[in-house]
């Protein structure tokens, strides 16, 4: 029994060595088209001037994982290159034709496709492990082909950053989709990590106001004028009011003003000095002020879109496994950990304490109101405020005050029968890539009445939010008054994204996230500074683009 039972045994054990090596080998295959994939679609996202030479280094970069990782006598790689039309996310996807498939580094598409803008941007990268894997005990250890692949999106709207791109979509330190007031003199709205650009109009009401990206930041600004004040993309009704881009400048005023100055002194102007650089379209007003240089471009300007359109509302998943999305947060009998917790008020009764740890949750409001030196330690996960209270969302009236803690998103959203709901209906297009509020309304906001301190960092998910309204919440989300917002050094870091609402400054001081998608900007001050003189947003800056190379 034993020698009949044998030849049986050594059949299996023959099967079960062909079949580990063949998985063993599809593991290490898939392990690298992962990494070829993740590699080069790093590399497409950091560059800031999208060509062909970008396709060239995508390939590099996923060649040289390949060589890294590949475990095997050899990985030959394929990498296909789509557009958001090409490849559609999904079980199954659907896939079409790549616009562009490289498998070495001298294939004619890495050094003749563009990397373009809208429907022709890359919005995926592919990448394919065809190997051979050989059967040392079945059919006289012939070889068999494996195949493994893996698809990586470039980023979460399949755009690409861009400074000098006349549309940037991603790199956008500020984006502001409607409209940039001030209301006062010498109020200023700097960035270095990334352009700038603005939907609507930019109104200065008074004097020596200013809008700029940091020299030597190559950084552009747009301002698109889908809004106008007085018929106009750029009024100033001062003097001595300057917009100034290192990058690339672009107003377009369609058939009306893309520029009126009603005084002396304003200027519009890039550092660059080169003309193909500026694009002004649209009527020109300058009553003594100047355009530099003097002869520019006249085509129309694309709007940009909300780069962050189709990304999901912050979620939370409790202790029973129930995972929430807006607007359905309401605990569920039982669980431990995802809460309620009402209104919560800093404790100042019968002393006020240093310090106080709060937990993710659901709340009406977080607020200070009667203590000085106080700290809210917010522990990391997801801070629903709900619209609900006196005093909307977080509320800081008493200075001084120091908001600290990673890892947290705070989500400023409507009430509705005493649980969190939407705002308004929020409408998205999947195949544009964009969106739009068909209503809106008031909701939670963070108030700022004091002198508060933000050491805060957002949620480690890949959008790293901090502060997320609801996209139809039309308030102003932040409201920045009396001795405004600092922070310690590199704090507060995380996204503002507020698709409908307004950050209203008025105060000196404003150490705002970024990079900072917001509806509406207003200053209601004179001297209010958003960003420093040298140009970087204050204290938080856009985050650092991936630099292209090896990923293991």
């Amino acid at each position: 029994m034993v020698a009949l039972l044998l030849i049986v045994l050594t059949g299996f054990a023959a099967l079960t060595i062909d079949a580990g090596v063949a998985y063993t080998q599809s593991r290490n295959d898939q392990d690298v088209a992962d990494a070829a994939a993740l590699a080069a679609s790093y590399w497409i996202f950091s560059q800031a001037s999208p060509t062909s030479t970008t396709i060239a280094g995508a390939y590099t970069a996923a060649s040289d994982v390949n060589t890294l990782d590949c475990r095997n006598a050899s990985c030959p790689l394929t990498l296909n290159f789509y557009t958001g039309s090409q490849y559609t996310p999904g079980n199954p996807p659907t896939v079409n034709t790549p616009q562009c498939s490289a498998t070495s580094s001298s294939s004619s598409c890495l050094g003749t496709t563009y990397i373009g803008t809208g429907s022709t941007m890359i919005a995926y990268v592919g990448a394919t492990i065809n190997a051979t894997a050989t059967n040392y005990f079945a059919s006289g250890t012939q070889p068999f082909a494996v195949n493994n692949q893996a698809v990586a999106q470039v980023s979460a709207t399949g755009s690409t950053q861009g400074s000098s791109s006349p549309n940037p979509t991603v790199a956008c330190e500020v984006c502001i989709f409607h409209d940039v007031t001030s209301n006062g003199s010498q109020n200023s709205l700097n960035a270095a990590g990334g352009s700038i650009d603005i939907g609507g109009y930019v109104f200065f009401n008074s004097s020596n106001d200013t809008i700029k990206t940091a020299t030597g930041s190559g950084y552009g600004i747009v301002i698109d004028g889908l809004d106008q004040y007085n018929s106009g993309s750029v009024y100033s009704n001062g003097s001595s009011n300057l917009i100034e881009a290192d990058g690339i400048l672009d107003i377009d005023g369609g058939s009306n003003y893309a520029i009126y100055f009603n005084s002396s002194n304003d200027e519009v102007e890039t550092n660059t000095g080169t003309k193909s650089n500026i694009n002004i379209s649209g009527s020109v007003h300058l009553n003594g002020g100047t355009i530099s240089p003097s002869q520019y471009g006249t085509a129309a300007t694309p709007a940009f879109s909300d780069p962050l359109a189709g990304i999901g509302t912050p979620a939370y998943t409790d202790s029973k496994g129930n995972t929430f999305s807006a607007p359905s947060y309401s605990p569920v009998s039982g669980d431990t950990i995802w809460t309620n917790h009402g209104s919560w008020t800093y404790p100042y009764s019968p002393s006020c304490p240093s310090s106080e740890t709060l937990s993710p949750g659901i709340y009406t409001t977080i607020q200070n109101t009667a203590c000085s030196n106080a700290t809210i330690n917010f522990q990391p996960g997801l801070y629903v405020l709900d619209g609900t209270g006196s005093e909307q969302g977080l509320f800081i009236n008493s200075g001084t005050t120091t908001l600290s803690g990673s890892g947290a998103t705070f989500y400023f959203t409507c009430n509705s029968g005493g649980n969190p709901a939407a705002c308004g209906t929020y409408n998205y297009n999947s195949s544009t890539g964009k969106g739009s509020c068909a209503s809106t309304s008031n909701g939670a906001q963070f108030y700022n009445n004091a002198a508060v301190t933000l050491n805060l960092a957002g949620g480690s998910d890949s959008n790293d939010i901090l502060f997320f309204a609801d996209r139809c919440n039309s308030s102003d989300v932040m409201y920045v008054n009396s001795s405004g917002l600092t922070a310690s050094s590199g704090y507060p870091s995380g996204t503002l994204y507020a698709y409908s609402g307004t950050v209203f400054m008025n105060a000196s001081t404003n150490a705002i996230p970024s990079p900072m998608l917001i509806g509406w900007l207003y200053y209601n001050t004179s001297s209010s500074t958003l960003g420093t003189t040298s140009g970087s947003i204050a204290i938080g800056g856009a985050s650092s683009p991936v630099v292209g190379g090896l990923v293991q």
